[in-house]
């Protein structure tokens, strides 16, 4: 069973693991690094919190409308802006405070992740309704991801709009996810997440599965990478598109 301690590890090797082009890693030559593993660890302190109330969920303790996970969601952006001093990297963390919130609610329900995936997105991403919606998007505002928020007005989804039509986060993170991969984490998106965990799963060390993780995300957005995959050839790939960015949204 996935536990809030294990997620928090992965959370911080997520952030960490060389050397996935384009994205952040310890090997990079500047203090950004430092930056967002202050971020990981940051948002690593609402892991539990969400873990718990996911797990009060599943035990009857709290409904699912309860769960607030916008703005957990919300209060992991706050809390790491104002540490690490850098707008947070707001895909990865809404994946990792959701995820400890589904897998606290299959673990009190005795079921395993990857078979419950789905009923734990649907459970906990679409009951919350508007409130959520709000609460997250607030958080998006407070630490200035405008790309993001952007991105939401162009997909038809104002505030105005989630209030008046009472747009669950989970609907909210179906339009994200055509921005950032860590919003991937709905109805649409967890088959793709499924199928990258198949891949993850033949890997030899969990740095290894995220490495795999992310150059199969790279690859599909049209970098071509050659194989295998050395030290040199990542190297050589990562400053190439240092300059451009953009890979730090695959991260979720």
């Amino acid at each position: 069973m996935v536990d809030a301690a294990r997620l928090r590890v992965l959370l911080a090797l997520t952030v960490s693991t060389p050397i996935k082009p384009g994205a952040i890693h310890r090997l990079v030559e500047s203090p950004v690094f430092e930056k967002r593993l202050v971020e990981a660890l940051t948002v690593s302190e609402v892991l539990g919190d969400a873990y718990s109330r996911g797990r009060e969920v599943a035990l009857g303790d709290r409904s699912a409308q309860a769960l607030g996970l916008g703005g957990l969601i919300a209060q992991a952006y706050r809390r790491s802006f104002e540490v690490a001093d850098v707008r947070p990297l707001t895909g990865l963390a809404a994946a990792a405070v959701s995820m400890a919130a589904i897998a606290g609610y299959l673990g009190g329900l005795g079921r395993g992740l990857r078979e419950g995936l789905r009923h734990g997105v649907l459970t906990l991403l679409y009951s919350g309704g508007a409130r959520d919606s709000i609460d997250f998007i607030d958080g998006l505002e407070a630490v200035g991801d405008s790309d993001a928020l952007v991105h939401l007005e162009r997909q038809g989804l104002s505030k105005r709009v989630v209030r008046l039509e009472d747009v669950p986060l989970g609907d909210v993170f179906e339009k994200l996810s055509g921005l950032d991969k860590g919003f991937l984490v709905n109805l649409r998106g967890y088959q793709e997440i499924a199928g990258l965990a198949r891949q993850a799963e033949r890997a030899k060390s969990v740095a290894a599965a995220i490495l795999s993780s992310y150059v199969a995300l790279l690859e599909r957005e049209g970098v071509r990478i050659e194989r295998p995959l050395t030290a040199r050839r990542l190297a050589l790939l990562d400053k190439g598109l240092r300059e451009g960015g953009g890979g730090d949204r695959l991260l979720g």
